[in-house]
């Protein structure tokens, strides 16, 4: 089960919102006080109730909502479900929540937890926002057996034929299939369900639970703390940690005792000494031996010089810390069987340099998007054994959110009234640049625009062709590949980021769009720029560059007895390959995606691509035009030089 939004309902500041939390990263962004670390807390309470960094109280209870003496906070989380997760019930039975109508509108398992803070012992009531059919009446999912068999007999006779009659849940599907074809009309409507008594499972919750994501909260103010000892040396928590397990601690018990029988021969020896020197004293003493393993470990990583790297200053120190907690929620969760984690990090910017902070936020990025098909990853062999990263983020810094698309931010507003919403859309984007300075790093001197991601995983593989290298090394520190996703943004890139600095621009766009044509021509090369330049390409789009011979290999395809269709505007290479029946996993795994056509041109330009050689791209005829736009880049960069 994958975590997929977020309802909040009187908590804190929130008197009621929604957040879709679908993507594989999530950046929350805002003000000060505006209740970004509230949602992180929020999901930590859910996740880990009585081990939650921050417990729930009575203060956590929204100010309106106390006022209206409405004393229930809410925190409700959806999920999405693999296609083969199922329930265990009844200790041993498994169930397809489906098939229990357990499911929300969208076919995710919503759970609410509400809590009434009017409680002196505040705990979670637990419930199930399912969507029935008007047919169905949701105390059926309550009935114990004996219940179930009477209304079976009573609706659909005794000599119905179902599977084994002791399982509660062949009754109910009996019984969900004859009120269903008596009411083909019936309308569904979102119903509420205590689990305490669900399929009459206590421990139905308990079962479903276990399916849910790890949850670890990674807080900034941790490092504020300077009498913190893992803060001033985050490996001594590496320490603790092996020294708590079982087995260390047996093995350990048996040198203690050997220890401790030696060290008693001394002592007693001591004391009879010092008897024999003044009885009065001697006959007041005794021995006092105690041990702590984890003073007599000192555990240390080095830099190059020697010195231990928690004698850095608070970022590295913090940036340790971070490191050593995510590889041990990495191995509790292994530990669980669980396969999904998720990590929220507050402000993971904090005391770390520009080029460390960008350093962090890709290896993130790495970790969440790791092996994703909407991304292009290469299909592991191993795919079940895989963990499911999703990071949630609070930051303040606009060098984060330049490296998100719009989906993946969550940006927080206050209107006059106090009241907070997230902003969407233009209006989200707008904010953003004025608020944060979303700017540009002016330390660029090169900028790549390309149309999406998919072309920017183009980019950086053709780069990486010797010969194309030798030209124009696109890898360099000065130059950033930016995806513009769409023309829409074009100008509004080109007018309010760029147009003050001495920054090169080369633009290149997909060629069978008039408008990136245009756009090309009239705002790029109207000879205005000498550090200003864009190609449109002479195919269609740039999976159109791709040798099919790579592609053939990689998915199975016969593509190679189909380029002479490339010409024809009425052949379309993405639709073609989707169509395609072939059993390939990559392909496979790429048609279930959420966006099949997305998925595989990030495939194909990310994974596939990455073994092409200039032999290749010269036998499919594309090179010399490839090598004319790096022959361009080099001319710009001059051309920079000389300004």
């Amino acid at each position: 089960m994958k975590l997929i939004g977020l309802q909040l309902k009187n908590f804190r500041r929130y008197k009621s919102i929604k957040f879709d939390l679908s993507q594989n990263l999530h950046m929350i962004v805002g003000f000060n006080d505006i209740g970004k670390s509230t949602i992180l807390e929020a999901l930590d309470i859910f996740f880990n109730g009585n081990s939650a960094l921050n417990k729930i109280t009575i203060n956590d209870l929204n100010i309106v909502a106390k006022d209206n003496d409405d004393y229930n906070i809410e925190i409700t989380c959806v999920f999405s479900l693999d296609e083969n997760e199922k329930v265990v019930i009844d200790s041993q039975y498994e169930i397809a929540p489906k098939d229990e109508y357990l499911l929300n509108e969208n076919g995710n398992i919503e759970i609410t937890k509400e809590y009434n803070t009017h409680n002196k012992t505040i705990k979670p009531s637990v419930y199930l926002n399912c969507y029935l059919p008007d047919c169905i009446d949701e105390d059926i999912l309550t009935k114990k057996q004996s219940e179930l068999k009477k209304i079976f007999e009573q609706e659909c006779g005794k000599q119905q034929i179902v599977d084994d009659r002791r399982i509660n849940s062949n009754l109910r599907k009996a019984i969900y299939a004859k009120r269903l074809e008596q009411n083909k009309d019936s309308t569904y409507s979102k119903k509420r369900i205590d689990t305490s008594s669900i399929l009459n499972d206590k421990e139905f919750y308990t079962n479903l639970e276990k399916l849910l994501p790890d949850y670890y909260l990674f807080k900034a103010d941790r490092e504020n703390n300077t009498s913190d000892d893992e803060v001033q040396n985050p490996l001594s928590l590496a320490v603790k940690d092996v020294l708590s397990s079982q087995e260390v601690k047996e093995k350990l018990q048996e040198i203690e005792d050997i220890v401790n029988v030696r060290i008693n021969e001394i002592n007693g020896a001591i004391i009879e000494q010092m008897q024999k020197f003044s009885s009065r004293i001697g006959n007041k003493l005794k021995a006092n031996t105690t041990t702590n393993w984890v003073k007599a470990i000192n555990n240390d990583i080095n830099d190059a010089n020697n010195i231990p790297i928690n004698k850095k200053g608070s970022g590295i120190r913090r940036l340790l810390l971070l490191s050593y907690l995510m590889v041990d929620a990495k191995r509790k969760s292994f530990l669980n069987k669980k396969k999904n984690i998720i990590y929220a990090i507050e402000e993971p910017e904090t005391a770390l340099h520009p080029d460390l902070q960008k350093r962090f936020i890709k290896e993130l990025y790495s970790m969440a998007y790791n092996h994703d098909y909407s991304r292009g990853d290469e299909i592991p062999t191993n795919g079940d054994e895989l963990t499911n990263y999703k990071i949630l983020l609070t930051t303040h810094t606009p060098n984060y959110i330049a490296f998100a698309t719009q989906e993946e931010v969550i940006y927080l507003s206050e209107d006059t009234n106090g009241e907070i919403s997230e902003l969407t859309g233009d209006i989200e984007k707008d904010r953003i640049k004025n608020e944060m300075g979303l700017l540009p790093n002016p330390n660029y001197g090169f900028v790549i625009f390309v149309e999406g991601d998919s072309d920017v995983s183009f980019m950086r593989n053709i780069g990486k062709i010797p010969e194309l290298k030798a030209i124009f090394d696109i890898e360099k520190s000065n130059v950033d590949l930016i995806a513009v996703r769409g023309s829409n943004l074009l100008k509004s890139i080109e007018k309010d980021f760029y147009k003050d600095l001495p920054v090169v621009q080369f633009h290149l766009y997909d060629g069978d769009c008039p408008k990136y044509k245009k756009f090309v021509q009239e705002e790029i090369n109207n000879g205005k720029h000498s550090i200003w330049y864009g190609f449109t390409t002479q195919r269609k789009e740039i999976e159109y560059f791709i040798p099919p011979r790579l592609i053939d290999i990689t998915l199975g395809t016969n593509l190679c007895a189909h380029v002479d269709r490339y010409e024809n505007e009425n052949f379309n290479l993405i639709n073609y390959l989707l169509q395609a029946e072939v059993s390939v996993p990559p392909l496979c795994g790429i048609k279930k995606a959420k966006n099949p056509e997305t998925a595989l041109k990030n495939y194909l330009n990310k994974t596939v691509l990455r073994t092409v050689d200039k032999k290749m791209l010269e036998e499919f005829g594309v090179f010399d035009e490839i090598k004319s736009w790096f022959e361009k880049m080099k001319e710009l960069e001059n051309n920079l030089k000389n300004e």
